[in-house]
């Protein structure tokens, strides 16, 4: 999606028709001509949705952040971020009370154009992670269009998030917190892994083969109890698929605080 300005356009068109009746009394005398229907021409009305780029050198995360005001009328952003040298590079569009709480990490070559949903009932803050010295521009295209999310991707990243979940509380609860013993271990993971293996045959997304790969690790006879979750860089596994379709993996922590 390419998001630009937006028009929107609101106005009526009236209609007035005026009948004039015959003032003779005769038959065949000839009948009034209907008057033209005067018409009243709709008028656009412009939705300003520009926005000034914003610059910086530097991280501006974790704080103070940016400020991001939204036009009304905004439901979606395109960011196009220009940086180089080479360097990792993190961004979020965030507000304290959303739940699409999505950082996306890319490379600084140039330019990258990511696309974001807008709140509607919050002012959010642009926040960037660079390293020090690193100048960045972000330069936001708002559209009137909704933010068009994949319904298969969300699905499989909601299933994913809970076979993670119980992956990690089985790790954590054998290993870290000797919350159970080895058997319970075994059962847990071997649920979770029956669960992706569904989960991976299933998938019509970029992130099959990340669930066959965790597939395997799961039921490798090498596996090392208590450790499987902590060896795993999800981003190497699945990608950014749930981020960049804004339904973020949610996990559930069952210990810890």
């Amino acid at each position: 999606m390419r998001a630009g300005r937006g028009i929107m356009l609101a106005g009526g068109i009236a209609a007035l028709a005026i009948a004039l009746s015959g003032c003779g009394a005769a038959s065949d005398g000839p009948t009034a001509d209907a008057t033209p229907t005067p018409t009243v021409t709709a008028e656009a009305v412009a939705v300003d949705l520009s926005a000034e780029p914003i610059s910086g050198v530097g991280p501006t995360w974790p704080h103070p952040g940016v400020p991001f005001p939204v036009p009304e009328g905004a439901r979606s952003v395109t960011l196009d971020v220009e940086c180089t040298g080479g360097e990792r590079f993190e961004i979020g569009v965030l507000t304290a009370m959303s739940l699409d709480n999505v950082q996306l990490a890319r490379t600084c070559t140039g330019l990258q154009s990511l696309d974001w949903p807008v709140a509607k009932s919050a002012s959010p803050t642009l926040y960037i992670w660079v390293p020090d010295g690193v100048a960045w521009t972000v330069t936001p295209h708002f559209s009137a269009d909704e933010f068009e999310t994949d319904e298969t991707i969300a699905a499989e990243c909601a299933a994913f998030g809970e076979i993670y979940s119980a992956l990690m509380n089985a790790d954590q609860g054998y290993g870290t917190y000797q919350a159970f013993g080895l058997d319970e271990w075994t059962a847990r993971v071997d649920a979770a892994a029956a669960d992706l293996d569904e989960l991976a045959a299933s998938s019509e997304t970029s992130m099959a083969p990340g669930f066959t790969q965790l597939l395997e690790m799961m039921r490798s006879p090498e596996r090392i109890p208590g450790e499987i979750s902590t060896g795993v860089i999800l981003n190497d596994l699945i990608g950014d698929a749930c981020g960049v379709n804004h339904t973020p993996m949610v996990v559930n922590a069952e210990f810890g605080g």
